[in-house]
């Protein structure tokens, strides 16, 4: 079996990314309330904003906090990044690309509305369950990556290969 996925074949595999605010679920799937963010735009100049440290989780509580946390994850159906944004002012652009083993996956643009938060989250799922492999979510302020983390997603029995500790990245919502 190759190691080696095209992204076009990850993509079958992926649904699109969703992004999660506190407050009431919708229809959709994603999180309603402050702040908001709207796909779509394009990223452009360099921001002023910031965002902290990515910590993986495999749910959302009800009140929003994540729920265990890790870098290695078994036979998931969907993963959380959560993170904070400072200094980021509305309307400013930023972006989420999701790679898998290597191989982009899903980029999107967005456009940032709600100031700063002390905790948001973004989310990669699939009815099926997410692939086996080595995750990576970059987030981009402008042109350039600001942060950066990653998890993998093992097969049952799967002995985690080492990886601990939290990755580098925004934090979003607390």
């Amino acid at each position: 079996i190759s190691l080696i996925r095209p992204g076009a074949i990850a993509l079958e595999f992926l649904d699109r990314a969703v992004l999660g605010q506190g407050g009431d679920m919708s229809a959709a799937g994603a999180s309603i309330g402050a702040p908001v963010i709207v796909a779509g735009s394009s990223v452009g100049r360099m921001s002023t904003g910031s965002f902290g440290p990515i910590t993986f989780a495999s749910g959302v509580s009800d009140s929003g906090d994540p729920v265990d946390t890790g870098n290695t994850f078994v036979e998931a159906d969907a993963l959380y990044a959560f993170f904070s944004v400072s200094g980021m002012k509305d309307g400013e652009n930023w972006q989420t690309r999701w790679l898998l083993d290597g191989e982009e996956v899903l980029k999107e643009n967005q456009t940032w509305s709600g100031g700063d938060v002390a905790s948001t989250w973004v989310s990669i799922s699939h009815p099926d369950g997410l692939p086996k492999g080595e995750f990576t979510l970059e987030l981009y302020l402008g042109d350039e990556v600001a942060q950066s983390g990653g998890f993998t997603i093992a097969a049952r029995g799967q002995r985690d290969r080492g990886r601990c500790g939290r990755v580098r990245g925004p934090d979003q919502r607390h």
